[in-house]
């Protein structure tokens, strides 16, 4: 009888134990799924990072992750040269998380995807937003910069 019961109460500590590792296996899987992504993006793997963020935010929609992997989906297509990509998805990420600390990051990244198309006019007012929008901006100095080069390129300006 006394082994039956020290019996149940390790089968009941084990059924446990699995149950709880299984509910945190989907965590783990996101964390290591984000990790991976992060690890390619890290390598300069774009194409693959892309397509795994795609993936990632697909599979995990209210991943705590979810902000810093659009960022890098935005990151990514710009490394491909994916301009008007980079800009829809920066936008999308402006909107869904308009107090992110990347907000302005994104902004600049937008205006680098008009630079780099040869719309300067509208890089000119990307890059200018970053000191209308985010004056105290770390990114100020090198925005300002790239505004005047903008304007610039513009003929006849």
């Amino acid at each position: 009888m006394k082994f039956n019961k020290y019996f149940i109460s390790i089968f009941a500590v084990i059924l446990f134990t699995i149950s709880c590792s299984f509910a945190q296996g989907n965590s783990n899987n996101e964390r290591n799924d984000y990790l991976i992504v992060l690890g390619l993006f890290e390598d300069g793997l774009y194409q693959s990072t892309e397509l795994r963020l795609q993936d990632f935010l697909y599979k995990y929609p209210a991943s705590e992750w979810r902000e810093s992997a659009y960022y890098l989906l935005g990151k990514s297509q710009f490394y491909l040269k994916k301009y008007p990509e980079v800009r829809n998805i920066l936008k999308e990420f402006m909107v869904q998380f308009p107090f992110s600390t990347l907000v302005d990051d994104a902004v600049f990244l937008v205006g680098e995807s008009y630079y780099e198309e040869n719309n300067f006019i509208q890089a000119a007012k990307q890059f200018a937003r970053i000191a209308d929008d985010f004056p105290k901006s770390e990114l100020l100095n090198k925005a300002n910069y790239w505004a005047g080069e903008s304007y610039f390129e513009i003929p006849d300006y």
